[in-house]
């Protein structure tokens, strides 16, 4: 449709925002940062294109380019939320969590109903160890957006860092009812119900998050610890294996505790 568009008016802007928007989305970096350059180059005083670029240089791990455009978008436009926010985003992987905090407290400043702009600010006060001031971030969050897994998942991490263990687990609850199939989800609730001293439930998370991402290491990793503390050490020895397997960087660790094992095994 937007190439229609653009062939019938090569002027148009919008045309190629919009089809910059549907590209990115498809994963063709390429193609959309070449779509929102031209959108840009036709019309160089919309903020949002150039939030819209920030959003593909960020996937591309570009922040140097990305921070320009978010300065490029508040010079046109000093209130624009959106861009103090795409800022804010930027200084955070940029291990600015000072300038990040400042950035987000700007953009829900002036647009206090997005729940992304809690979502992150929290994400910052993470970064920072600000547990509570986290915590009531990601409340926020879930109030504007009660279908996110992620806020549910990050507010459940700040309890657990704030040893708030029943809280944790309730916000990791929640968080897996909405994306059953996420790995890291399931492994760190198995290792809070761990810590809980449910060992059955931990390993059935484990299991659920290996099932989830076969590949996925620390599962395989922290299962064996438990079976091996539990005495089922034939299993044990086979998770650590395959942990090391898929993570070689765990063999320091772990390498002792299979030679362990293999030797009273053999």
């Amino acid at each position: 449709y937007y190439g229609k568009a653009i062939q019938l008016n090569p002027n148009l802007d919008s045309a190629y925002n919009n089809r910059a928007l549907i590209e990115f989305n498809d994963k063709d970096t390429s193609a959309a940062l070449r779509d929102i350059n031209a959108a840009i180059l036709l019309n160089p005083n919309e903020p949002l294109y150039y939030c819209n670029r920030t959003a593909i240089k960020s996937f591309k791990n570009d922040w140097d380019g990305a921070l320009e455009d978010c300065e490029a978008a508040i010079k046109i436009a000093p209130d624009y939320a959106l861009a103090y926010a795409a800022r804010g985003v930027c200084r955070l992987n940029k291990k600015d969590t000072d300038g990040a905090i400042e950035d987000l407290t700007k953009a829900i400043q002036l647009n206090p109903k997005d729940a992304n702009f809690f979502f992150y600010r929290g994400n910052a006060q993470c970064r920072k160890e600000y547990w509570n001031e986290a915590i009531e971030d990601f409340t926020k969050a879930l109030e504007l957006d009660p279908d996110s897994a992620a806020a549910y998942y990050n507010r459940g991490a700040a309890k657990h860092e704030s040893n708030d263990l029943s809280g944790a687990l309730s916000d990791y609850d929640s968080a897996i009812r909405l994306k059953s199939d996420d790995a890291k989800m399931r492994a760190d609730r198995g290792a809070l119900k761990f810590q809980m001293k449910d060992i059955d439930g931990a390993v059935e998370d484990m299991t659920a998050a290996i099932e989830a991402d076969p590949e996925y290491a620390p599962a395989y990793d922290t299962r064996g610890r438990i079976l091996f503390i539990i005495n089922r050490h034939n299993e044990s020895l086979s998770d650590l294996r395959k942990a090391v397997e898929l993570n070689p960087s765990l063999g320091r660790e772990l390498n002792p505790i299979i030679k362990q094992l293999e030797d009273e095994l053999k």
